[in-house]
């Protein structure tokens, strides 16, 4: 869902070179989109940082989640 996040922000989650890139992907700890975009709505960034929660269980269980919740935001 990095993917997400990047296009949401117009821009790279993660920076630096590869040893500081693996360090912050096993950290875990990423950014909030709205840090970035102080005009992104709230529920697009629940959404994209569910999408990429470390803790699985908080995580969509599968893609066709995610869809409905895209759709959900989208069509509201």
């Amino acid at each position: 869902m990095l993917v997400l996040w990047s296009l949401l922000c117009n821009q790279s989650l993660f920076d630096g070179n590869m040893m500081e890139v693996i360090d912050q992907v096993m950290d875990g700890e990423y950014a909030s989109p709205r840090e970035y975009r102080l005009d992104l709505l709230a529920e697009m960034e629940r959404i994209c940082m569910t999408a990429m929660a470390r803790d699985s269980s908080t995580r969509y269980q599968d893609m066709s989640q995610l869809q409905q919740e895209l759709n959900l935001f989208l069509n509201h």
